[in-house]
């Protein structure tokens, strides 16, 4: 068997290609191992050592493997829905679609088929669940931007920030309207890309990154001789003054 520590380091050997332009963006990778026949059956084992029931497992943030025993020697599409089975399953374990694996057996008109397809009814809760999820994202990320605004009065707010906000805000709204669900999701995303942007844009982590310790690193060198020698001037020329009335009064 392969124990649960194993997985991961299976996992992290394979060099597969999880390059995104998008830093918020992420590549989820489905890999079925098809074992030679001396391999099979292969049990998958818990931390604790025990059998598990499944032949495959899911790495969160990564995707999912499926441990295959063929029982032909050539692969047809129907020899691996199966696997194609297993591996839906772990696309709705990852993004939590399992309403309809929870609902009473009895309901066949609406569960049949669901351990090989995830149903369009289902597909549009989700999407409905994510374009609220986003929407909240966004607006609480404009409460940060707004509370951190007027906590930090000195930093200067750029007209690109100003116009990303509207332009979120703006997206946010249009988000509700009309009622056609997928628009609604395009939208959201929008808004919350937008305000991600302005939340995290590069001038304000500036200031925020600045401290004041830094501030007197940097400035007192520069200040400091000049003070000192305007003091001395200051002090000279008074020093000369009293000297000069002192001889005025004899």
């Amino acid at each position: 068997g392969i124990n649960a520590e194993y997985m991961g380091l299976l996992v992290n050997d394979w060099k597969l290609n999880s390059f995104t332009i998008d830093r918020r963006d992420k590549i989820l990778n489905f890999v079925i191992i098809a074992l030679p026949s001396k391999y099979c059956p292969i049990r998958l084992l818990d931390y604790a050592g025990n059998k598990v029931d499944s032949n495959s497992f899911i790495w969160p943030d990564w995707g999912g493997v499926v441990m295959y025993c063929p029982t032909a020697n050539n692969l047809t599409l129907d020899s691996l829905m199966d696997p194609i089975a297993q591996i839906i399953m772990q696309i709705r374990i990852l993004f939590s679609i399992t309403w309809s694996l929870n609902l009473p057996k009895h309901w066949n008109l609406i569960t049949k088929g669901t351990n090989h397809r995830i149903p369009y009814w289902e597909m549009d809760l989700f999407h409905r669940r994510l374009t609220a999820f986003q929407l909240k994202t966004s607006l609480a990320h404009a409460d940060s931007l707004k509370s951190l605004i007027d906590e930090q009065t000195n930093i200067p707010v750029a007209d690109t920030i100003i116009n990303a906000t509207i332009n979120a805000l703006h997206y946010a709204r249009l988000t509700s309207w009309g009622g056609y669900w997928p628009l609604a999701l395009e939208r959201a995303q929008l808004s919350l890309r937008l305000m991600e942007n302005a939340l995290y844009d590069h001038t304000l982590l500036a200031h925020l990154y600045f401290p004041e310790d830094h501030k007197l690193a940097v400035y007192v060198p520069f200040f400091l001789p000049v003070i000192f020698a305007l003091s001395l001037g200051i002090f000279y020329q008074i020093k000369s003054f009293i000297k000069n009335r002192k001889k005025d009064d004899c």
